[in-house]
């Protein structure tokens, strides 16, 4: 029994501490950085220490201040922040967000300390000589006069998220759905995180803020600043009552097809060309994934592909992702005069997506293709695709075996049909 309570304590004290250092993410060891849409430099931020002491003074390091994303989808900025004094190293200490910071003896007469600081989380820096306290540094965004100061992720950009109330303020919004309730009656719930480096909720502590929004009514909260000024301000968002898994679109258009066996040429002409385009999403990162392309002149082709698509990678600031497609497809190839050619063949494909290319908001940029992997198959599918909710693609389709061959290239327009479960 002594031991089961020693082992429980242990994990205890092991969560906490990994908590702890979670919490610090911004500021200690690895972070994401972000892409810089929102130029900030150290002018924009006043360190001030209250009481003022003489021997002690504080700035933000030049080309420090950059931004960097927490808990996958809010984006704070942070600076490196220099602490200097006259008094001997080894009597001072700085405390932030609970972790003690020494001080360098750089000089006989100079003492500093080196620290990140997250800028919009509001929290103040605590000075120690000894056990005293000897003065606290907050750190103050200064005001803005006009809106860009307000940082939307990109994880809010499907939900039409909207704020008022703290115009001219330095602001950061992120965006999480949580799914409530059993499959096929899933219900969305859109989180939201905030941050203000001025404002606070009343009642509330500094740091980071969280709104749960179902529908589209809005979040109203009431701010209180340092200085005890009071505002009303309002979240509202565009959340889907029902969260659906299954998608399907159509797509269609012109494509130049070949068509040859036996060194005959039975097609070589424009035919159109239809699509189907199924999603069943199992996960955030993961999805069944099938495609069904058909095309008929003197000759039919048909070429159907069932897969699991996975998230392996993402960069520059999550928009760009990596997925792998692992699957198999099946291929019809039918003849005037012949007998039908039915294959079952298994080409491996990756896909890369661009999300908001160009600063479109809510718009994809996809590229992908599937690979044969031997077995005397000539088998080639590439695409790039560009839309929001109906998309281009521009499509080349190749197949050869033995004396057959099907090839196709054109454009075609896809559009959502509808989605459901």
């Amino acid at each position: 029994m002594k031991n089961r309570v020693l082992f429980l304590l242990l994990i205890h004290m092991c969560a906490g501490r990994l908590w702890a250092f979670e919490s610090m993410a911004p500021v200690y060891g690895e972070v994401d950085k972000a892409q810089n849409r929102i130029g900030l430099a150290p002018e924009d931020f006043q360190l001030a220490f209250q009481p003022s002491l003489p021997d002690i003074s504080a700035s933000v390091v030049e080309d420090s201040v950059h931004w960097v994303r927490h808990q996958g989808n809010i984006l704070l900025p942070r600076a490196l922040v220099v602490v200097r004094s006259s008094l001997p190293a080894k009597e001072l200490t700085l405390l932030y967000r609970g972790i003690s910071h020494g001080f360098q003896q750089v000089d006989e007469n100079v003492a500093q300390a080196r620290f990140y600081v997250s800028l919009f989380e509001n929290q103040k820096a605590f000075l120690y000589s000894g056990d005293k306290r000897l003065s606290e540094l907050s750190f103050e965004g200064r005001r803005r006069s006009d809106k860009d100061g307000h940082m939307v992720d990109y994880s809010c950009y499907g939900h039409d998220l909207e704020t008022s109330g703290l115009e001219g303020e330095y602001l950061s919004l992120g965006c999480s759905q949580s799914i409530v309730g059993e499959p096929g009656q899933e219900k969305v719930l859109l989180q939201v995180l905030w941050a203000a480096p001025n404002w606070k909720p009343i009642g509330d502590q500094l740091g980071l803020h969280l709104v749960n929004l179902k529908g589209s009514a809005p979040a109203k909260i009431q701010l209180i600043s340092d200085t005890g000024e009071k505002r009303d301000f309002l979240i509202k968002a565009k959340v889907p009552l029902r969260k659906h898994r299954a998608h399907l679109a159509l797509g269609f258009g012109p494509y130049q097809y070949l068509a040859q066996a036996q060194s005959k040429t039975y097609d070589d002409a424009t035919h159109f060309m239809y699509m189907l385009y199924g999603k069943f999403d199992l996960t955030e990162k993961n999805s069944f994934k099938l495609f069904d392309a058909y095309i008929e002149g003197a000759s039919t082709f048909n070429n159907f592909g069932f897969y699991f698509s996975s998230d392996v990678a993402k960069i520059w600031d999550e928009r760009l992702v990596f997925n792998t497609l692992l699957g198999f497809q099946d291929l019809l190839f039918d003849l005037p005069g012949t007998s039908k050619q039915h294959k079952l063949i298994y080409p491996q494909g990756i896909e890369m997506i661009l999300n908001h290319p160009f600063d479109l908001k809510n718009y994809k940029l996809m590229a992908g293709g599937f690979v044969t992997l031997g077995g005397g198959l000539d088998y080639s599918n590439v695409w790039l695709r560009f839309g929001k909710n109906v998309f281009y693609e521009l499509n080349y389709l190749k197949w050869a075996e033995d004396d057959n061959k099907a090839e196709a290239f054109g454009l075609s327009v896809g559009i959502p049909l509808f989605s459901l479960f």
